[in-house]
């Protein structure tokens, strides 16, 4: 069984609810908890609790995999290590997800650099490839450094996708 920081926007509950584990996923926002419930609907091994991590009641040593997507860092380390330590059995998993920004070409960058500086110069930054694994590096080490779990195991997976300009734009709205 696992909790799930459920972000249901995305809907990505679903994907683990298909390969059959039993999964509690935490959501907070009550919209986001009614849009969880819908998506997870046709899966009986899903049960969405409407709560945050730091807010719920954890059962001792019954998990196998406490996983985040993407929001581990939004909880306090002093609260997030020791309690998903305390939900794992012995030699359970805490998995902890990021995606990165997508970044264009530098070459693209420079073009839309103008247009950000005009509009919203707090989104006008460029992560490289070598700062965007640094930034991973350290979350890493932050698990490492709590002295809750041991034999940190990374990757990191890189795409490259062409977008049309409304795609591209879509998730900056977020």
């Amino acid at each position: 069984m696992w909790p799930w920081n459920c972000n249901s926007k995305v809907k990505p509950a679903v994907g683990i609810a298909q390969l059959g584990f039993s999964i509690i996923c935490l959501e907070p926002n009550p919209d986001f908890f009614r849009l969880a419930q819908q998506n997870c609907q046709p899966y009986s091994n899903v049960e969405i609790q409407n709560t945050s991590f730091e807010e719920w009641e954890l059962k001792p040593l019954e998990f196998d995999a406490v996983l985040a997507a993407s929001s581990f860092h939004w909880i306090s380390p002093e609260v997030g290590y020791p309690k998903a330590a305390n939900a794992l059995k012995e030699n359970g998993y805490l998995i902890l997800l990021w995606n990165k920004e997508f970044q264009p070409s530098y070459e693209v960058y420079q073009s839309l650099s103008q247009v950000y500086q005009q509009h919203t110069p707090s989104l006008d930054r460029y992560e490289d490839q070598k700062t965007q694994e640094y930034i991973l590096k350290n979350l890493g080490n932050m698990v490492t450094d709590s002295g809750k779990f041991k034999d940190l195991i990374s990757g990191q997976v890189i795409s490259k996708v062409t977008y049309t300009v409304d795609e591209y734009l879509t998730p900056l709205n977020t």
